[in-house]
């Protein structure tokens, strides 16, 4: 159950690619599933209300260490990154629903582009019995993060950018598209922007695998209030709305309308 947690203080908060910082605090989230996310207040901006929502990279459950990936886009993410050291934040931790994997899933695919990637570290570390291949893209090498990670967690990793700066050039679900003529997968799981996972979508109608991915919205309250972060869902040929916050971030990809 999320909750309200003030005074987190900020151990570390280091560039690891372009505009992309890893930022590391002291909490203790108990019970936080790959796909959660921490809703954070902006340290020190009173005019920022709202507070931003930011992916679960990691949890250091020994030393009560969380860590995120935050990239400096918005007003808020950009305050959030030249945070330090001994700074304190005030968070509300762990957030909506995440990857819920079943006992019979053995081996798995997940799949992320830029900051999605993010929150797909923590997915590998949690569910230990399940062998992953890891397909990262970003929009060039300058942009990469955190490879080195998943190329230990990973049994198969392959890296994609849109320039060929690094790994192999092109988008990330074509990759994973050829891939599945010969790999079986269990289940793919997948964060990213909409367009990438609108291109993944076609590529699991086409191979019929089971996918679940996390949604990346706006959002207000983040706990299910405003219904700012609703998306469109469908489901027996009706139509809905679901709060991307409460509901989600991870959905079903057949049943999200992308």
């Amino acid at each position: 159950m999320a909750k309200r947690i003030p005074n987190c203080r900020i151990t570390s908060n280091e560039l690891v690619a372009d505009d992309t910082y890893l930022m590391q605090f002291e909490c203790v989230t108990k019970n936080a599933t790959p796909g959660q996310f921490v809703h954070l207040r902006v340290t020190g901006r009173d005019d920022l209300i709202l507070r931003r929502p930011i992916s679960i990279n990691s949890i250091d459950t020994k030393n009560n260490i969380i860590k995120l990936i935050i990239q400096a886009k918005g007003e808020g993410t950009k305050a959030l990154c030249v945070l330090k050291a001994g700074d304190v934040m005030d968070i509300i931790s762990p957030t909506g629903r995440g990857y819920m994997l079943s006992k019979k899933v053995k081996k798995a695919a997940v799949i992320g582009g830029g900051i999605g990637v993010a929150p797909l570290k923590y997915l590998i570390e949690y569910y230990k019995n399940v062998e992953f291949d890891s397909y990262l893209g970003f929009r060039s090498d300058c942009y990469a993060y955190q490879l080195d990670e998943f190329k230990a967690l990973s049994n198969k990793l392959y890296v994609c950018t849109d320039d060929g700066t690094y790994g192999e050039k092109g988008f990330v679900t074509n990759r994973l598209d050829m891939n599945l003529e010969k790999e079986q997968y269990d289940v793919v799981l997948a964060c990213g922007p909409k367009p990438m996972l609108g291109s993944l979508k076609k590529v699991i109608d086409k191979h019929k695998v089971p996918c679940f991915v996390s949604l990346e919205e706006r959002m207000g309250c983040g706990i299910g209030l405003c219904k700012v972060c609703v998306c469109k869902t469908q489901e027996d040929g009706e139509e809905n709305y679901e709060r991307v916050c409460l509901d989600g971030p991870v959905f079903d990809i057949n049943k999200v309308v992308l």
